[in-house]
């Protein structure tokens, strides 16, 4: 296993990290103890949940698999949906982060979190007030570093600069999307990461099992969720994508259910983020340029 530092941060963290989102459902407590113990016998130190989910199980069910190791991973957690049906049981404001940090601690049963995230961001609250309220929780040694997670560029490069100017804590981490399927990262949140200084977490690395043969040429769209209907979705145009740019394409050549070229097993495919080459295939559509609010420079 190899270890790299999380952004300008002193963390340093295992390349493959371990996502906890179905801990809790459909992964039960012997499951997740069996998952923790061979991870860290191939040296991984990071495990990924959030507060949401499946309510507050995934958290619950990682904080009792880590008994007896915490001191060795590194623990990230989210906090930004709604755990709640109060006005202020979501968002991004002091009252819910205060709220939610204690609540996962509570639930991981550990007097510290490692990495805490911002969810997405949250259009209702100042991002000032959010990097206020999360440097109090470093300083209080709640939290130790911060980061965030589906930022555009543009809001990763305003909350940097926005916590320099006021000596807050600024975010270490930005976890995003990013796999052969969907390299729309590389547009702008991967050169505004590198220009901040901010470390990268891919998630969804295999495309919500899209890349792992989830899918084949008998599966029914209609039978898939919402969500696993998108990923087929934007496979099958991203392939479409790949044909018209082919310089051989024929008929034939044409993909729909497969990606050609691509690492043939699912091990590979997960770890491709971490080790591409600079213009690998797939081909992607650029995605559309993300407005910038007023005094944002449009170069962010």
């Amino acid at each position: 296993m190899r270890y790299r530092g999380l952004g300008r941060s002193g963390l340093r963290i295992s390349v493959l990290g371990l996502g906890c989102a179905q801990w809790g459902r459909s992964v039960d407590e012997a499951t997740a103890e069996r998952l923790v113990r061979a991870g860290l016998d191939e040296g991984v130190t990071l495990f990924d949940t959030a507060d949401t989910y499946g309510g507050g199980a995934s958290e619950e069910t990682l904080g009792r698999a880590l008994r007896g190791v915490r001191d060795r991973v590194v623990v990230a957690t989210k906090f930004r949906w709604a755990t709640g049906k109060g006005p202020n049981d979501h968002g991004a404001s002091r009252v819910h982060l205060r709220a939610a940090v204690e609540a996962s601690l509570r639930r991981l049963g550990t007097d510290r979190i490692d990495l805490y995230q911002l969810h997405a961001p949250d259009p209702g609250t100042p991002i000032e007030e959010t990097l206020a309220a999360l440097d109090d929780l470093v300083t209080a040694g709640k939290v130790l570093y911060t980061g965030s997670a589906n930022f555009p560029g543009w809001r990763l490069v305003d909350a940097d600069l926005r916590a320099a100017a006021a000596g807050r804590t600024a975010f270490a981490g930005t976890q995003v999307p990013y796999s052969l399927l969907d390299r729309r990262a590389e547009a702008e949140v991967l050169p505004a990461a590198r220009h901040c200084g901010v470390g990268v977490l891919a998630c969804l690395v295999l495309g919500r099992g899209y890349l792992a043969g989830s899918f084949d040429e008998s599966t029914d769209p209609a039978g898939l969720s919402t969500r696993r209907r998108g990923v087929l979705t934007a496979a099958n145009r991203a392939a479409a994508w790949w044909w018209r740019g082919s310089p051989r394409r024929t008929s034939c050549h044409r993909p729909r259910w497969r990606w050609p070229r691509s690492p043939t097993s699912p091990a590979s495919r997960a770890s491709w983020p971490v080790r591409r080459p600079r213009g690998s295939w797939p081909r992607t559509p650029p995605p559309r340029r993300t407005p910038c609010p007023r005094g944002i420079s449009r170069g962010c």
